[in-house]
Protein backbone atom coordinates (compact mmCIF):
# COMPACT_ATOMS: atom_id res chain seq x y z
CA UNK A 1 0.00 0.00 0.00
CA UNK A 2 2.93 2.36 0.87
CA UNK A 3 4.53 1.72 -2.68
CA UNK A 4 1.10 2.62 -4.12
CA UNK A 5 0.64 5.87 -2.12
CA UNK A 6 4.04 6.72 -3.13
CA UNK A 7 3.67 6.29 -6.90
CA UNK A 8 0.52 8.36 -6.49
CA UNK A 9 2.52 10.98 -5.02
CA UNK A 10 5.26 11.01 -8.09
CA UNK A 11 2.93 10.18 -10.86
CA UNK A 12 1.66 13.33 -12.65
CA UNK A 13 -1.81 14.34 -13.15
CA UNK A 14 -2.20 15.52 -16.43
CA UNK A 15 -0.08 15.60 -19.39
CA UNK A 16 -0.84 18.79 -19.93
CA UNK A 17 0.49 20.68 -16.98
CA UNK A 18 3.45 22.38 -18.68
CA UNK A 19 5.06 24.97 -16.20
CA UNK A 20 6.83 27.90 -17.73
CA UNK A 21 8.60 29.03 -14.94
CA UNK A 22 10.72 27.67 -11.34
CA UNK A 23 12.17 29.22 -8.24
CA UNK A 24 14.26 27.34 -5.73
CA UNK A 25 16.27 28.10 -2.75
CA UNK A 26 19.51 26.12 -2.92
CA UNK A 27 22.76 25.77 -0.68
CA UNK A 28 25.86 24.97 -2.06
CA UNK A 29 29.68 25.43 -2.88
CA UNK A 30 32.47 26.38 -5.57
CA UNK A 31 35.41 25.48 -4.22
CA UNK A 32 39.07 27.31 -3.77
CA UNK A 33 41.77 25.51 -3.57
CA UNK A 34 44.02 29.06 -4.00
CA UNK A 35 46.33 28.06 -1.25
CA UNK A 36 46.44 32.17 -0.69
CA UNK A 37 42.73 31.54 0.73
CA UNK A 38 44.34 29.73 4.07
CA UNK A 39 45.71 33.03 5.38
CA UNK A 40 41.98 34.37 5.34
CA UNK A 41 39.67 31.21 6.35
CA UNK A 42 40.71 27.81 7.01
CA UNK A 43 37.35 26.57 6.62
CA UNK A 44 34.74 27.44 3.53
CA UNK A 45 31.72 28.09 4.35
CA UNK A 46 28.59 26.46 2.33
CA UNK A 47 26.38 29.52 0.80
CA UNK A 48 22.98 29.70 0.59
CA UNK A 49 20.95 31.49 -2.40
CA UNK A 50 18.09 31.34 -4.62
CA UNK A 51 17.52 30.16 -8.43
CA UNK A 52 15.31 30.91 -10.98
CA UNK A 53 14.52 29.10 -14.61
CA UNK A 54 12.66 29.60 -17.44
CA UNK A 55 11.24 26.17 -18.93
CA UNK A 56 11.79 26.80 -23.21
CA UNK A 57 10.74 23.39 -23.09
CA UNK A 58 10.36 20.24 -21.25
CA UNK A 59 14.02 19.22 -21.93
CA UNK A 60 15.64 22.70 -22.14
CA UNK A 61 15.51 25.35 -19.63
CA UNK A 62 17.57 28.57 -18.96
CA UNK A 63 18.20 28.90 -15.56
CA UNK A 64 19.94 31.64 -13.27
CA UNK A 65 21.18 31.86 -9.66
CA UNK A 66 22.68 33.81 -6.44
CA UNK A 67 25.05 32.42 -3.96
CA UNK A 68 26.12 34.78 -0.82
CA UNK A 69 28.01 34.05 2.08
CA UNK A 70 30.24 35.44 4.84
CA UNK A 71 33.48 33.93 6.75
CA UNK A 72 35.35 35.38 9.24
CA UNK A 73 39.28 34.54 10.94
CA UNK A 74 41.83 36.17 12.86
CA UNK A 75 45.28 36.02 11.93
CA UNK A 76 47.51 36.14 14.94
CA UNK A 77 51.02 38.02 14.79
CA UNK A 78 51.79 37.20 18.87
CA UNK A 79 52.02 41.07 19.36
CA UNK A 80 55.82 41.19 17.89
CA UNK A 81 58.56 38.81 15.66
CA UNK A 82 61.97 37.93 16.52
CA UNK A 83 64.73 37.49 13.79
CA UNK A 84 68.52 37.27 13.96
CA UNK A 85 70.85 40.13 13.08
CA UNK A 86 74.06 38.99 11.45
CA UNK A 87 75.54 42.19 11.40
CA UNK A 88 75.31 42.23 14.74
CA UNK A 89 75.21 38.72 15.78
CA UNK A 90 71.97 38.61 17.65
CA UNK A 91 68.61 38.28 17.94
CA UNK A 92 66.79 41.36 17.29
CA UNK A 93 62.88 41.12 19.09
CA UNK A 94 60.76 43.91 17.65
CA UNK A 95 57.31 44.43 19.25
CA UNK A 96 53.58 45.66 17.70
CA UNK A 97 50.60 46.83 19.83
CA UNK A 98 48.85 44.68 17.02
CA UNK A 99 48.42 41.67 18.10
CA UNK A 100 45.89 39.69 15.51
CA UNK A 101 44.18 41.29 12.13
CA UNK A 102 40.95 39.94 11.32
CA UNK A 103 39.76 39.04 8.06
CA UNK A 104 36.13 38.44 6.61
CA UNK A 105 35.11 37.72 2.78
CA UNK A 106 31.82 38.36 1.78
CA UNK A 107 31.01 36.13 -1.41
CA UNK A 108 28.59 37.06 -3.95
CA UNK A 109 28.11 34.46 -6.70
CA UNK A 110 25.77 34.48 -9.58
CA UNK A 111 25.72 31.79 -12.13
CA UNK A 112 23.64 31.70 -15.38
CA UNK A 113 22.63 29.09 -18.42
CA UNK A 114 21.13 26.56 -20.22
CA UNK A 115 19.95 23.45 -18.10
CA UNK A 116 19.32 19.56 -20.35
CA UNK A 117 16.48 17.81 -18.82
CA UNK A 118 16.62 13.93 -19.46
CA UNK A 119 14.07 12.12 -17.94
CA UNK A 120 13.88 8.84 -16.78
CA UNK A 121 10.31 9.17 -15.64
CA UNK A 122 8.02 11.87 -15.14
CA UNK A 123 8.99 12.09 -11.31
CA UNK A 124 12.90 11.84 -11.79
CA UNK A 125 15.18 14.01 -14.47
CA UNK A 126 18.73 13.94 -14.73
CA UNK A 127 20.01 16.57 -16.10
CA UNK A 128 23.31 18.72 -17.36
CA UNK A 129 24.06 22.10 -17.06
CA UNK A 130 26.97 24.53 -18.02
CA UNK A 131 26.93 28.01 -16.71
CA UNK A 132 28.81 31.30 -16.79
CA UNK A 133 29.83 32.56 -13.54
CA UNK A 134 30.65 36.08 -12.21
CA UNK A 135 32.09 36.31 -8.30
CA UNK A 136 32.35 39.09 -6.57
CA UNK A 137 34.03 39.20 -3.36
CA UNK A 138 34.55 42.37 -0.62
CA UNK A 139 37.69 41.74 1.56
CA UNK A 140 37.60 43.21 4.81
CA UNK A 141 41.11 43.20 7.22
CA UNK A 142 41.95 45.12 10.12
CA UNK A 143 42.49 44.86 13.55
CA UNK A 144 38.64 45.06 14.14
CA UNK A 145 36.59 44.19 11.52
CA UNK A 146 32.97 46.22 12.85
CA UNK A 147 34.12 49.65 13.80
CA UNK A 148 36.47 51.08 10.99
CA UNK A 149 36.70 54.75 12.81
CA UNK A 150 38.16 52.80 16.58
CA UNK A 151 40.56 50.61 14.36
CA UNK A 152 44.20 51.11 14.41
CA UNK A 153 44.16 49.22 10.81
CA UNK A 154 41.48 48.83 8.47
CA UNK A 155 40.88 48.22 4.91
CA UNK A 156 38.02 46.91 2.63
CA UNK A 157 38.26 45.94 -1.16
CA UNK A 158 35.87 44.28 -3.32
CA UNK A 159 37.52 42.62 -6.39
CA UNK A 160 35.27 40.33 -9.22
CA UNK A 161 35.97 37.05 -11.27
CA UNK A 162 34.20 35.17 -14.23
CA UNK A 163 34.54 32.12 -15.27
CA UNK A 164 32.45 28.69 -15.93
CA UNK A 165 31.04 26.13 -14.70
CA UNK A 166 29.75 22.29 -15.48
CA UNK A 167 27.47 20.03 -13.49
CA UNK A 168 25.47 16.70 -13.57
CA UNK A 169 22.09 16.99 -11.74
CA UNK A 170 19.17 14.93 -10.36
CA UNK A 171 16.07 16.27 -10.36
CA UNK A 172 12.67 14.69 -8.43
CA UNK A 173 9.51 16.35 -8.98
CA UNK A 174 6.28 15.56 -6.91
CA UNK A 175 2.55 15.53 -8.26
CA UNK A 176 1.27 19.07 -9.08
CA UNK A 177 -0.96 20.52 -6.86
CA UNK A 178 -4.18 21.72 -8.40
CA UNK A 179 -2.61 21.27 -11.51
CA UNK A 180 -0.78 25.09 -11.22
CA UNK A 181 2.48 24.32 -9.18
CA UNK A 182 4.84 21.16 -8.80
CA UNK A 183 7.20 21.03 -5.88
CA UNK A 184 10.52 19.70 -6.81
CA UNK A 185 13.84 18.91 -5.39
CA UNK A 186 17.74 18.82 -6.90
CA UNK A 187 21.25 18.18 -6.04
CA UNK A 188 23.78 18.76 -8.47
CA UNK A 189 27.47 18.08 -8.41
CA UNK A 190 30.24 19.36 -10.69
CA UNK A 191 33.26 21.42 -11.20
CA UNK A 192 34.03 25.59 -12.28
CA UNK A 193 36.87 27.97 -12.11
CA UNK A 194 37.32 32.00 -12.33
CA UNK A 195 39.90 34.27 -12.93
CA UNK A 196 41.70 35.73 -10.33
CA UNK A 197 40.05 38.48 -8.00
CA UNK A 198 42.57 41.00 -7.59
CA UNK A 199 42.43 42.89 -4.26
CA UNK A 200 44.33 46.25 -3.51
CA UNK A 201 44.92 48.84 -0.76
CA UNK A 202 43.38 51.78 -2.25
CA UNK A 203 45.46 55.24 -2.35
CA UNK A 204 48.21 54.21 -0.40
CA UNK A 205 50.97 54.10 -3.39
CA UNK A 206 53.23 56.22 -5.41
CA UNK A 207 50.94 59.45 -6.33
CA UNK A 208 47.53 57.85 -4.32
CA UNK A 209 47.41 54.74 -6.66
CA UNK A 210 45.74 51.62 -4.82
CA UNK A 211 48.46 49.17 -3.70
CA UNK A 212 47.78 45.57 -4.96
CA UNK A 213 48.19 42.55 -2.11
CA UNK A 214 47.21 40.07 -3.48
CA UNK A 215 44.38 37.92 -5.41
CA UNK A 216 42.58 34.80 -4.38
CA UNK A 217 40.33 32.32 -7.24
CA UNK A 218 38.20 30.19 -7.27
CA UNK A 219 38.52 26.58 -8.92
CA UNK A 220 37.11 23.08 -8.02
CA UNK A 221 34.19 21.05 -6.56
CA UNK A 222 30.99 23.20 -7.59
CA UNK A 223 27.49 20.90 -5.95
CA UNK A 224 23.86 22.65 -4.96
CA UNK A 225 20.97 21.14 -3.00
CA UNK A 226 17.90 22.44 -4.20
CA UNK A 227 14.00 22.56 -3.24
CA UNK A 228 11.19 24.88 -4.36
CA UNK A 229 8.77 24.42 -7.38
CA UNK A 230 7.87 25.30 -10.89
CA UNK A 231 4.75 26.78 -11.90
Amino acid sequence: MTGGILATLLAISSSDFAPKYSLTFETGRLDHYDPDWDMLNYWQDASAGFRVGYNLSSKLSLVASYQGAVSTSTISYGGGTEYYDYAEEEYIYSSSDIESVGAQITENIISFGPKLNMPVKRWLVPYATVQGVVAHDVLIMGDTLYDEDAATTFFRDGATGVGALGALGLEVRTRPVLGKTQPIVYFEYGAGITSDLNFSIPDIGVDGENLPIGDLQYGGQHFRFGFGAQF
